[in-house]
Parts: structure tokens; sequence; C-alpha cells
């Protein structure tokens, strides 16, 4: 499934929940689809932060649950 798929896929999730696809969540989401190995909401909060993008752990935590 190309990634752009998998974005409509997140927005219209986002969109029947009621919730806003954020920059934040969109950042999450994109990490989460260019890592190629398993990772924890810390390792993904830590690369984040090393490339520059500022998320809060609280974000990262949530939209992992989403």
């Amino acid at each position: 499934m190309p990634i752009n798929e998998e974005r409509k896929i997140f927005a219209d999730y986002l969109r029947r929940k009621a919730l806003k696809t954020t920059r934040e969540r969109t950042a999450v989401f994109e990490e989460i689809f260019s890592a190629h190995r398993h990772f924890d909401a810390d390792d993904l909060v830590l690369r984040m932060r090393e490339k520059g993008t500022k998320v809060s752990r609280a974000t990262v935590y949530r939209t992992l649950e989403l």
C-alpha cells in the first residue's frame, strides 16, 4: 500500500473521530512510516527531536494510540 493511501486512510480515520489532522500528528505519522524497524514511543520522540521536529511525548503516545 503506497504511503499516500495510508495517509488518506489516517486522515479519514481522524475525520470520522472528529479529530483534527494537526501538524504534529502528521509529523508522527510520517516518522512512523519512514521507520523500517521496530520502535517504541520513546525511540520515536528521540528520532523526531534529533531531526528538529518539535513534538511532545504525550502527542506521540496519543497519536500511536490512534
